[in-house]
């Protein structure tokens, strides 16, 4: 199976999980709460607001906490944790983009080294290195399956002279 198949089969599975089975995982997981709707009957979601008294997560944390092991740590210290790292001021899209659009002489560096990509190895060198790997892996026990994935890799590069001779 290859990755864009397992990226189709994963996508097609996506689709076919129902709204229901998604907020029946979220309640069970106690990411929402649902309340049944007087119109449908079908339970509705209400989501856990941020700015909600802490008291209503305390026993949830205590039972994250007990999974993961976070001790020393209240339930305030461990939502606030992120307020400690280090950011940068709010910057608006045209500052972004002029920030972006300068160029540095290590950028430029940078680019200069890319070019300097190594040369292409000739079909000659390649064969020589081949054979150097099926001289060593001659020296291995039960090397059959190594030396026919070998012969693949030469018979890959003939083929490429070939066509460049073309």
């Amino acid at each position: 199976m290859s990755l864009l198949d397992a990226l189709v089969v994963a996508a097609a599975s996506w689709h076919d999980v129902e709204a229901s089975t998604i907020q029946k995982c979220f309640q069970h997981a106690s990411f929402v709460r649902f309340e049944p709707s007087l119109k449908t009957g079908s339970p509705t979601s209400n989501p856990v607001s941020v700015n909600s008294p802490l008291n209503e997560f305390t026993n949830l944390f205590e039972r994250f906490s007990n999974i993961v092991r976070t001790t020393g740590l209240s339930v305030d210290e461990y939502i606030s944790i992120d307020q400690s790292i280090a950011t940068t001021e709010d910057l608006s899209l045209p500052e972004i983009a002029a920030s972006l659009q300068q160029v540095s002489p290590e950028d430029e560096a940078e680019v200069e080294d890319d070019s300097a990509l190594t040369p292409p190895v000739s079909s000659k060198c390649a064969l020589k290195a081949l054979e150097q790997v099926r001289a060593c892996i001659m020296q291995q026990h039960d090397c059959n399956s190594a030396l026919q994935q070998v012969e693949i890799l030469e018979n890959r590069i003939l083929q490429t002279a070939e066509k460049s001779k073309r």
